[in-house]
């Protein structure tokens, strides 16, 4: 595989742990008729924060689960205009596929 980069420490195993995790509450919360899970993501800068949060909302929203993103990074402004702070909720994301040309 001339050419590829192949990573060899990656934290999606991490991540995806975190969703379950996640997942797992949800469901006790349904079953007790309670809220679901608050979580806060915090972290040094470029570390990665906003990428985790991005999957999160992605598997939530594929598990037909519709969580709210509470952007609070006044100077990023991921979905919000930098130096302003918003929340929305997220009901659908798009799956990207990316193919090889042949």
């Amino acid at each position: 595989m001339d050419g590829c980069y192949i990573v060899k420490d990656t934290p999606m195993v991490m991540n995806l742990n975190a969703h379950e995790a996640l997942e797992l509450l949800r469901r006790k919360a349904e079953l007790a008729n309670g809220r679901g899970p608050v979580t806060m993501i915090v972290g040094r800068v470029d570390v990665g924060k906003s990428t985790l949060c991005r999957l999160l909302l992605n598997y939530a929203a594929q598990m037909r689960r519709k969580p709210t993103f509470v952007d609070l990074d006044v100077g990023d402004g991921h979905i919000s205009i930098p130096g302003t702070i918003r929340k929305d909720k997220f009901l659908l994301f798009t799956c990207v596929q990316l193919h090889a040309q042949k």
